[in-house]
């Protein structure tokens, strides 16, 4: 079996450019898995939120695990 991650190989650091709450059992997971986090909001941020937001409801009706504009942002991101 070929494993091809990073803590796998050993001798690599793994990085996730993130932008969410560091606190968040997702970041603190991969904190705990030796995983560098890089905190980074992108400067299309706002403006992809608002088009998504705008479009939330419909989209809301098709997948129910969209709860918020901020959740589909990270999903459509």
């Amino acid at each position: 079996m070929i494993c091809r991650s990073a803590v796998a190989i050993g001798t690599l650091t793994p990085y996730c450019i993130f932008d969410g709450n560091l606190t968040s059992p997702i970041a603190r997971w991969l904190a705990d898995q030796g995983v560098a986090l890089i905190r980074h909001v992108p400067a299309w941020r706002e403006e992809l939120l608002a088009r998504a937001q705008s479009k939330l409801k419909v989209w809301q009706s098709l997948v129910w695990v969209w709860v918020d504009g901020g959740a589909l942002l990270g999903w459509v991101a």
